[in-house]
């Protein structure tokens, strides 16, 4: 029976050190899920006017004509339009739109 026990001797330093290593490893896992996460509640946020125009960095009369031609999707609730933004992100890439790129700090 003492033939089958296999006996682990470290150091305290040597189990520090591997205590350190699992948390660092569990940590990166967390920090990984809540990014998911995070990522799954932002791709079926809805957008109003003001905060799509801000995240594209665009004028409204581009806005108005990019819904007007379909590229970019929209919600009318009443008189209030409202974007997915998952939606719209897929939209740009499908029609390859980037605004803003030559000048990025135009409105």
């Amino acid at each position: 029976m003492v033939e089958d026990l296999n006996l682990i001797v470290a150091s305290e330093v040597k189990i520090r050190e591997l205590i350190r290593e699992e948390l660092i490893t569990f940590r990166q896992e967390l920090l990984a899920e809540i990014v998911k996460q995070k990522n799954d509640q932002d791709s079926d946020e809805l957008m109003n006017r003001n905060e799509l125009l801000k995240m594209l960095r665009i004028s409204s009369t581009t806005l108005y004509f990019r819904m007007q031609e379909g590229t970019i999707p929209y919600l009318k609730f009443g008189r209030r339009v409202y974007f997915k933004k998952n939606e719209v992100m897929k939209s740009l890439e499908t029609h390859n739109l980037q605004f803003n790129k030559k000048y990025p700090y135009s409105k």
